[in-house]
């Protein structure tokens, strides 16, 4: 008799698949057993792992943290020319490798005690970085912290925008060309 192996799973691996719910369908549709069963392993894995769900929260919460703020755009303030700098942070925001929709899925449950913490560290290290590329254009701070917002709730409607509005930008080439309106009337 063929004794069948289950895969072994780490934490990450179960802090990325709740991820992965997070973007389908929501923080709300999180749940053990649904997920131990998209994972083709049993509920115990689960608490091999976590403790809770909250646990499994505030993990794959770090994990996106990690990946939208210290890792990822940690490297665009090494550009020295900050309009250099600016332009790929902008079009960086609204690339799938930050995965916009499930921003919107996270900011969508940003009354969730887990979110709101970490979502306000992550809105406020982009605009942090947007603002410093403001100033080092010569704009004061006051100046360059509202342009750093104004470009940043551009990222944010623009994403809304692509979600709300399927299909009204065609093709990669019409995604670049428009982000390039946008961030070209928006650093002046």
């Amino acid at each position: 008799m063929t004794k069948l192996t289950r895969p072994k799973l780490s934490a990450l691996d179960w802090a990325q698949a709740a991820l992965n719910v997070i973007e389908d369908k929501g923080l709300n549709a999180l749940a053990v057993e649904p997920l131990a069963k998209k994972l083709g392993v049993t509920k115990g894995s689960f608490y091999w792992h976590y403790k809770n769900l909250n646990e499994l929260i505030a993990v794959a919460l770090e994990q996106w943290e990690e990946g939208n703020t210290h890792l990822r755009l940690a490297t665009f303030d090494k550009e020295i020319d900050p309009k250099k700098r600016l332009y790929p942070l902008f079009t960086e925001f609204g690339s799938q490798t930050l995965r916009p929709a499930l921003f919107l899925k996270i900011a969508a449950s940003n009354e969730h005690p887990l979110v709101s913490p970490v979502l306000e560290r992550v809105n406020k290290k982009r605009i942090e970085l947007l603002s410093k590329a403001y100033k080092d254009l010569g704009q004061n701070p006051t100046q360059a912290l509202n342009n750093a917002r104004l470009l940043y709730s551009a990222y944010i409607g623009y994403i809304h925008f692509l979600k709300q509005c399927p299909g009204t930008i065609t093709s990669e080439a019409d995604r670049k060309a428009y982000l390039k309106y946008v961030f070209e009337v928006l650093i002046k």
